[in-house]
């Protein structure tokens, strides 16, 4: 039986994980405690669950087998990792990684030098129609790729980090379908969201951050023999599959340096949106 930890609770990630690995689970996963900073948060899905309430975030560092960190800050995440990091210990960490690069750099390395091994970030990812996105870009099935357009949900003002809240699902998707490779970036802030031309090396691709398009998960490519278009439907995908493989040692985990490539792609977006120009990313 793996032990492990949920902190930041106050995510409604964190009840798919407590849903997926409760009594009886397939996985031989145990959650002996959980984390909030919202206290009513915690207390419900403690009375839901049944599981122990956490005394602090670091009350459990050295007695779990891994941690899930699902806090709606990215700031949090890094924070509630350390204490946990030196045990070497499997991480799920949630979206956004970090709110900025420096954090995101600091905590990559520390991971990879305690040989951390981590998985996580948007579930965009995982849909099925991202991958044949990603198929037809770096497999040139339908010929040279001659630009594309992504469009995801954003939250431009709320408790958690404003743009940072939501805007890695855009920004780990695009990169998924399009390569890990792009130069800079070019944006405009509106009522309805952040409009954003991105280019790559042979190619750019528009980017909309949807303000309060929760349904809105769409992606198209555009190639020399064809375009391909589809909605991004991650229903029924999670991570409480993959990070159980890594627990039991079968998933080597995530490459450090792409993990945190999305929190570069959203500084750089909002950077342009702030200076009215283009930006490296």
């Amino acid at each position: 039986m793996y032990k492990v930890a949920i902190l930041g609770v106050e995510n409604s990630h964190a009840v798919t994980f407590l849903e997926e690995y409760k009594e009886g689970n397939p996985y031989g996963i145990e959650v002996v405690g959980i984390y909030s900073c919202e206290e009513q948060a915690v207390k419900e899905l403690s009375e839901r669950f049944g599981v122990s309430v956490m005394e602090d975030y670091d009350s459990l560092a050295g007695t779990v087998d891994g941690v899930i960190i699902t806090a709606r800050h990215g700031d949090n995440h890094y924070k509630y990792a350390k204490p946990y990091i030196k045990y070497g210990i499997p991480m799920m960490i949630d979206k956004p990684i970090t709110c900025n690069e420096k954090d995101a750099e600091d905590f990559m390395a520390e991971l990879c030098e305690n040989g951390v091994k981590v998985c996580g970030g948007s579930i965009v990812p995982l849909a099925e129609a991202t991958g044949e996105l990603s198929d037809v870009v770096e497999n040139k099935t339908l010929g040279d790729v001659l630009g594309g357009n992504i469009c995801c949900p954003v939250s431009l003002v709320n408790n958690y980090g404003d743009f940072y809240f939501y805007s890695q699902h855009l920004a780990e998707s695009m990169l998924k379908i399009f390569g890990y490779n792009p130069i800079s970036v070019y944006a405009v802030k509106r009522e309805n969201g952040v409009s954003a031309i991105v280019k790559y090396p042979d190619f750019d691709v528009t980017a909309i951050f949807a303000e309060g398009g929760y349904k809105t998960y769409n992606a198209a490519v555009f190639a020399k023999n064809g375009s391909c278009v589809r909605v991004l439907d991650y229903s029924g995908k999670s991570f409480a599959k993959r990070f159980y493989d890594i627990l039991r040692g079968v998933d080597d985990g995530d490459d450090y340096n792409l993990f945190i490539k999305p929190v570069y792609l959203i500084n750089a977006v909002m950077r342009s949106y702030e200076s009215g120009k283009w930006e490296t990313i």
